[in-house]
Formats: C-alpha cells, sequence, structure tokens
C-alpha cells in the first residue's frame, strides 16, 4: 500500500496457503517501523519495532507480551 506521494506505508507477506505470514509498516519516508510475524490463526506472534534508521530494533515482543486486541506489544 503507498500513500498520496506514492511512498509504500504497508506491505504484507502471505503462505502458499493465502494466510497472513507477515505485515510491515513504514513511515511516511518509506523507511520501515514495525514488523509483526502471523502465526497460521491469524494471531501475530512476534512484533518488532524498528529505531527511525529502519534496521536497528527498538523492542521487540512474542507470545504473551503480545497485545493481540491492539497489535502491540504490552
Amino acid at each position: 500500500i503507498y500513500n498520496d506521494s506514492g511512498t509504500i506505508i504497508s506491505q504484507k507477506h502471505y503462505n502458499t496457503d493465502g494466510s497472513l505470514k507477515s505485515e510491515y509498516i513504514y513511515n511516511d519516508s518509506g523507511i520501515k517501523t514495525i514488523r509483526k510475524n502471523y502465526n497460521a490463526d491469524g494471531t501475530i506472534s512476534k512484533i518488532t519495532e524498528y529505531e527511525s534508521d529502519g534496521t536497528t530494533v527498538k523492542k521487540s515482543c512474542s507470545g504473551a507480551n503480545i497485545n493481540q486486541e491492539t497489535g502491540t506489544c504490552k
């Protein structure tokens, strides 16, 4: 998905069975800010938040440390 300026803001990857595998969220400059990995049942298995450079990990959480309702780390 791209914003009005043509910069990528979201990207999703799917397994061969069509289930969501991962989702990448970018800021308005096209720099990766969040990666979410998904289980086969659609729940989030891991969230990685990145610093403003898009490569340095700022925060990571998995399992019970994920708020499934909001899609964020607890």
